[in-house]
């Protein structure tokens, strides 16, 4: 047997479907038809986390608004102005707030974010999930040190769906 680049056993379209950060690309065609392409393109792990139906609505939810507070607190590194985050348009819960007011409204509730996912060690993974867009799989070997990628995998997983209920419910999105 030979050890040419043929005999490498690949991983399958279809089993890079179904894994964690990884979505296949569709093409539309100027008539309307569609085919898929092959291509595959990283999503971020949050999106992909709601596709692959890990996390319910509510939690998605949550964690979007963790990540709204973020950035419209002000703590994201920015190279230029962004209008959209000053004058509010991602949150559209506050519309009676300055931008200065608003700020502050974000960082108050993203610190007691912060505070309920401290009490449960999910503030690193969480951050690392939602702001960052580090995978599952990488989550689960930094920072629980599990060397599988099924075990990583698995640990983040079930750790995130956690978190993410709390913020559900630190949000008012269930009881």
């Amino acid at each position: 047997m030979t050890d040419r680049p043929d005999d490498i056993v690949r991983p399958t379209k279809e089993r890079l479907r179904k894994s964690i950060g990884w979505r296949e690309m569709v093409e539309v065609a100027p008539g309307g038809t569609t085919r898929k392409s092959g291509a595959l393109r990283e999503i971020r792990p949050l999106d992909d986390l709601r596709d692959k139906e890990l996390i319910t609505p509510e939690q998605y939810a949550a964690g979007y608004r963790y990540w709204v507070d973020h950035e419209l607190s002000g703590y994201s590194p920015r190279v230029t102005l962004d209008y959209r985050r000053m004058l509010g348009s991602l949150d559209h819960s506050r519309p009676d707030l300055d931008a200065a007011e608003r700020r502050e409204f974000h960082r108050k509730r993203w610190k007691k974010a912060n505070d309920l996912l401290e009490s449960i060690a999910c503030r690193k993974p969480m951050h690392w999930l939602l702001i960052e867009g580090i995978k599952p799989e990488n989550i689960g070997k930094k920072h629980w040190g599990y060397r599988g990628q099924r075990a990583a995998s698995a640990s983040a997983v079930t750790s995130i769906r956690i978190a993410l209920f709390l913020l559900a419910k630190f949000y008012g999105l269930i009881r």
